[in-house]
């Protein structure tokens, strides 16, 4: 699941909204001006911008909104796949 940094009133974070959602992903909005525990994790990795997105804890995509929309949906779901656990088969 890909955790989408957020905050209110936020053109770039709601074009990455609409972006994840075009591509019928699923993720999960976490609005920093109200976790301050997540803003913390965002500061502490050295972000300073917002959207950031994530899967689990490896940085998605480099650079935000602007990553992203340099990114094809192809190379997103390379992306999203390569960051997804993988299965063993193994209970």
């Amino acid at each position: 699941m890909i955790t989408l940094y957020s905050r209110p009133n936020c053109p770039q974070c709601d074009q990455a909204k609409q972006r994840l959602q075009s591509l019928a992903l699923e993720f999960v909005v976490v609005d920093v001006s109200q976790d301050t525990a997540a803003r913390a994790f965002l500061l502490d990795q050295g972000h300073r911008s917002l959207p950031q997105m994530y899967q689990g804890d490896r940085l998605l995509v480099e650079g935000g909104w602007t990553g992203l929309s340099k990114l094809t949906a192809g190379e997103i779901a390379r992306l999203v796949r390569s960051a997804s656990p993988r299965h063993t088969g193994t209970p």
